[in-house]
C-alpha cells in the first residue's frame, strides 16, 4: 500500500498520525524543503513506515519502479491524465472520469479491477473553486456556481467513496484483514474559510463531516 505526502500539507505531525491510523506500509514524500522532509521522514520511520523522500515530482516518477504501485488515474482531463499515465509507465492506466457521474465512476472502478485484479485504495482529490462573496457589489452569490462547487467537491467525493467502498467490500481481505483504504481530501478552509470561499469551504466542511 502506498501513501503520498505533498508540499501542500504543512502539518507533519497530524499527517503522520493519519497515515499511522491507516497503517500505510509505504509513504512517498515530495517536498523541496529539506528541513520539512527531515521532520516528516523521522516521524514516519518512528512509526515503522517505509519512506521514499524526493525533492521533486520528476525525481519521484524516475524512482517509482522501486515502489511498484499500480495506479488508475481517473480524471476528466483526458490529455493530462493520459500523459501522466504514460509517464508513470506500465503500472499506470488512465480512465476518463467525471466524479459527479455514477456510470463514469463505475467505469473507473471497473478499470482498476480489470487491469490490476482488485481495488486496494482510492484517493479523492477532484475539486474546483470559485471566488464569490456571499453578497458583493453586483448582488448575491450566484446559486448556480455554489451548486456546482458542492456537486464536484462534495457530492463527487461521496460518489467515488461509495462506489469504491462497495468494490472493496466485495473483495477478499488481505493478509492484514483490510479490504482497502479510502483517502478524502479536505482543506483548512473547512475550518477557516476566507473571503469569497463560501462554496469551497462548505464543500470541504462536508467532506470533513463525512470522513472518519
Amino acid at each position: 500500500r502506498l501513501a503520498l505526502i505533498s508540499p501542500h500539507f504543512r502539518f507533519p505531525f497530524l499527517k503522520t498520525e493519519i497515515f499511522s491510523a491507516l497503517r500505510m506500509a509505504k509513504i512517498v514524500i515530495i517536498d523541496d524543503e529539506p528541513a520539512m522532509v527531515e521532520v516528516i521522514v523521522t516521524l514516519c520511520r518512528e512509526k515503522g513506515h517505509q519512506v521514499f523522500p524526493f525533492n521533486s515530482a520528476p525525481k519521484a516518477v524516475e524512482q517509482m519502479d522501486s515502489i511498484q504501485p499500480h495506479v488508475v488515474i481517473a480524471d476528466i482531463n483526458a490529455e493530462k491524465g493520459e500523459a501522466l499515465a504514460a509517464e508513470l509507465g506500465a503500472n499506470a492506466r488512465f480512465a476518463s472520469c467525471n466524479v459527479t457521474d455514477e456510470e463514469s465512476v463505475k467505469s473507473a472502478v471497473a478499470a482498476a479491477v480489470s487491469n490490476f485484479g482488485r481495488l486496494n485504495g482510492a484517493v479523492n482529490c477532484a475539486g474546483i473553486g470559485v471566488a464569490e462573496r456571499t453578497v458583493g457589489k453586483d448582488g448575491p452569490h450566484a446559486l448556480a456556481s455554489f451548486k456546482k462547487v458542492i456537486e464536484v467537491n462534495l457530492i463527487g467525493t461521496f460518489n467515488v467513496l461509495r462506489l469504491a467502498a462497495a468494490q472493496m467490500a466485495s473483495q477478499e481481505p488481505q493478509a492484514n484483514g483490510e479490504r482497502g483504504v479510502i483517502v478524502n481530501t479536505a482543506s483548512i478552509a473547512a475550518f477557516d474559510g476566507q473571503i469569497g470561499q463560501a462554496a469551497y469551504s462548505a464543500s470541504k466542511g462536508g467532506i470533513v463531516g463525512m470522513t472518519l
